[in-house]
């Protein structure tokens, strides 16, 4: 005899078309995830995953900028660790964001979700013909709101539009205006603002939006489809696959910072890269810094001059080659004795040219 299936509690029945999460759904929704997460884009467009990463540059969260379920519980940031928001690692997020949002509703409220092409075309259409009659009403000098299509459809009178972070001066005000015209045509807006610091949520609220951002968002998603985000991006992310992905993301995402750092000083003019050494040699904190990784004490006097720092680092490589033992040295002529006379003169000379006077007489006194 078959059962009849759960329904979920009224409180979480917003309307016609709700699905209670049923069994084996939830690991349809972590695949189709992870399928939006992985999957190739086009022959020459990466997967969301490369491509967020590809665009990342990770820094110190001086700002405290706030977190989000992507960065954090999907692509493991670290807390004081957060990528630059510049527009094309937003615009990935965005489409990424857009994307799993949408399926996620149309794998769970089934036929009341429209994001065809078909449907926003038909309500451009319903628009055009508004603005013509508010053209004959109010002359050709009244301003009409531009059409903007959402992202879905829920049920017959909600549009959706989905952001992952809205900070594009240009394009606010032509967003908070055309909730003005979904309003005229019947529909009721609703603005998912994926990212907590959504500054202008109070305006977008003031022109006719339904506002839901960060945590609220996540509240929204849960209470309309019955699936918390944050846990299924966690379960996407804890797959041992993709979070080897994420993992070796990372590690490459560094080593590109690092070399771009490393490139941008080694090919800057002289005057660049005197003020860089300059400014670093005055730097208290980062002189504290230098000095843990060296195992020294870092000098009482904040100001520290360029010559200061050169001779520190002299006398600080003359007490270690000082201190060298005897088996380390031993090690050091093998290593000399195996290359050839003209390159063991080459490399002496070398070494010698760059060492204090004491230096040069242990180097002396070790190699003849």
């Amino acid at each position: 005899m078959n059962k009849k299936p759960k329904t979920a509690p009224a409180e979480m029945l917003p309307g016609p078309g709700h699905n209670y999460p049923a069994r084996n759904q939830r690991q349809d929704i972590v695949a189709a995830i992870t399928e939006i997460l992985l999957r190739e884009r086009a022959s020459d467009v990466p997967c969301f995953l490369d491509s967020i990463f590809e665009k990342a540059c990770v820094t110190i969260d001086i700002k405290s900028t706030a977190r989000d379920v992507i960065t954090t519980d999907l692509l493991l940031f670290e807390e004081g660790r957060s990528p630059n928001h510049n527009n094309l690692y937003n615009a990935d997020l965005g489409n990424f964001t857009e994307k799993i949002v949408a399926t996620l509703f149309q794998m769970t409220r089934g036929d009341t979700v429209d994001a065809s092409i078909a449907t926003m075309q038909e309500i451009e259409q319903q628009s055009e013909a508004l603005r013509r009659v508010w053209f004959r009403k109010y002359g050709r000098n009244a301003k009409f709101p531009s059409w903007k299509k959402g992202d879905f459809l829920l049920g017959s009178s909600t549009i959706v539009e989905c952001k992952y972070r809205f900070r594009s001066c240009d394009a606010k005000y032509k967003q908070i205006k055309v909730a003005e015209l979904y309003k005229e045509l019947g529909l009721s807006p609703v603005f998912l603002h994926l990212s907590p610091d959504f500054r202008d949520a109070d305006v977008f609220q003031a022109g006719g939006w339904e506002v839901h951002c960060g945590e609220g968002m996540i509240e929204y998603i849960e209470h309309h489809t019955g699936y918390n985000l944050r846990d299924l991006l966690r379960e996407v992310s804890a797959q041992p696959v993709v979070r080897q992905r994420i993992i070796d993301a990372h590690a490459h995402m560094i080593e590109e910072q690092k070399g771009r750092l490393w490139r941008d000083y080694k090919f800057a003019p002289e005057e660049v890269r005197l003020d860089f050494t300059r400014n670093f040699a005055n730097h208290a904190p980062g002189m504290h810094d230098l000095a843990d990784q060296i195992e020294i004490d870092p000098p009482p006097d904040i100001t520290i001059r360029i010559d200061g720092l050169r001779n520190r680092t002299k006398a600080l490589c003359d007490e270690v080659t000082l201190k060298l033992p005897q088996e380390k040295r031993d090690a050091l002529l093998g290593i000399i004795l195996t290359l050839d006379e003209d390159q063991r003169a080459e490399l002496l000379s070398e070494v010698l040219s760059r060492s204090s006077g004491t230096t040069q007489m242990t180097v002396m006194s070790v190699f003849g």
